[in-house]
């Protein structure tokens, strides 16, 4: 995986979404971004994170390799749940294995699953998980 920068470990899911990662989509060099796009294709989908017990939830609204984070999972295809320490884990400190958490329970899918699959070749390296 690729360096990515590391948020505050005692970030809110508030400002990681809405502050954090559009900030570090917005410093993406160029090549990056259009290394994904070229990815990506025509490739497009929506991707939801509801973190039950922060009352957190976004959506990431990919298209052709271009994100954008909108509050609210109502439209997402597929909707990745879990607990606000799990997501710490996962997102912040960068100490857990998805494939794990998905299967001990603690990250739940919602919708369709294959889309999480696809994720993992358009985004820029290190972009997520």
């Amino acid at each position: 995986m690729a360096d990515r920068p590391t948020p505050p470990s005692d970030i809110s899911p508030k400002d990681f979404f809405e502050k954090f990662i559009p900030e570090q989509i917005a410093a993406l060099p160029e090549d990056k971004k259009q290394e994904a796009r070229d990815k990506a294709g025509d490739f497009s989908t929506v991707i939801g994170f509801n973190i039950t017990d922060a009352d957190a939830a976004y959506s990431f609204h990919i298209k052709g390799g271009d994100i954008e984070i909108k509050p609210g999972v109502d439209d997402a295809e597929m909707t990745l749940v879990t607990d606000e320490a799990t997501w710490r884990e996962l997102m912040i400190d960068r100490t857990a294995n998805p494939q794990q958490l998905f299967m001990s329970g603690r990250i739940q899918i919602e919708g369709d699953m294959s889309i999480a699959m696809q994720l993992q070749n358009v985004m820029p390296e290190g972009m997520l998980m």
